[in-house]
Formats: structure tokens, sequence, C-alpha cells
């Protein structure tokens, strides 16, 4: 399956052998233009497609991994291959409470060969920086619901601009383009 295009570049960095810009083009820029081709002719991606964003990124670094496509995990699995010196004696990722020598030495030490120490801390980073987002745009929908619902219990109208703009600055991030304020009254 390929891979979400906020991802290409990771996996195919830690699955890759020749890394040159030539071989880039071959592999998966080549790929894209020829999914995409296929994709408007037939209306269906020939090697299969994973949702956008941060469901897309999980899958893909989980691919990488071989773990699951859960933050938790990929972030415990990343951590090992983000460290210069691999500590043998740390907690495994996996959560089996056994040494990494004990436990996946070997899987990671070949995940080391494949995700060198500079790849894992960008996925991290990536994936930080996704869970964050994702975290705001929650908080900002639950604040949303929060203005409406209590504006439903108060039978007071709202303005759905002015509730969005207000938990969008409550979190320090711009405010959500919702269009037109809607006045909702009974």
């Amino acid at each position: 399956m390929e891979p979400c295009c906020v991802v290409v570049w990771e996996n195919w960095l830690a699955e890759t052998k020749d890394r040159s810009f030539a071989a880039f083009l071959e592999g998966p820029l080549r790929e894209f233009f020829l999914s995409q081709s296929v994709f408007e002719a037939t209306g269906a991606w020939p090697f299969g497609e994973r949702p956008h964003g941060t469901a897309g990124m999980l899958e893909g670094y989980a691919e990488v991994l071989g773990v699951k496509p859960e933050v938790n995990i990929i972030h415990a699995w990343l951590a090992p291959l983000a460290k210069p010196i691999l500590n043998e004696r740390r907690v495994c990722p996996c959560g089996s409470g056994n040494s990494i020598k004990d436990c996946h030495g070997e899987e990671i030490w070949s995940l080391r060969q494949r995700v060198p120490t500079s790849l894992a801390r960008q996925m991290q980073s990536k994936l930080d920086e996704a869970s964050e987002k994702d975290r705001l745009n929650r908080l900002q929908f639950e604040d949303l619901v929060d203005a409406i619902l209590q504006s439903l219990y108060c039978r007071r109208p709202i303005n759905l601009i002015s509730a969005a703009s207000q938990s969008a600055l409550k979190l320090g991030s711009s405010p959500m383009l919702l269009g037109r304020g809607v006045g909702l009254a009974s």
C-alpha cells in the first residue's frame, strides 16, 4: 500500500538502499505519477490508498517499524532509534518490562540499520506536531460544541464564527473558518 503523501519521504528513506536523487525519481515520484494517471483513468488507486494526515502518518510509520499504528506504540519504538547510542539495558518498547537486550534487541538493531538516528528524530518531530494539531482541533471542536449546547440550553442565539474564534484564540491557534455566523434560537 502506498504511504500517505506526508510520510512518503520517511518510508522511502527507511526502505531503500539507494538514497540518491535519481532513485527517488525512479521510485516514489514515478509511482506517484503512475498512480495518479491510473486513478484519473479508472477512479481507483492501483497500489491502494492510505488515509491522509495523522492517520496516514501512523500507518506509514507503523509499517516501517512493524508495529500497530498507535501514537504511543510508535513513539516507544522510535525512542531507542532516535538515540545516538542504544542502551540495551533500557526497557524494551514492546511493553514486556524486559530489557531491550533480553527482548527485541535484534529487531531494534535491525531497525537502526534502516532508520538512522536523524530520520527517527524527524519522524518523532512530525508525529509530535501532528498529535498536537489533532489535540488542538479536538479541543476547539469541543469548545464549539459546548458553546452550541449552552446556547440551546439558555435559548440564546449564538454566532458560530465568534464561538470558534474565541476557542481558537484561547488555544493559541488561528480561528477556524466556518463561513457565516448562524443564529440558533427557539
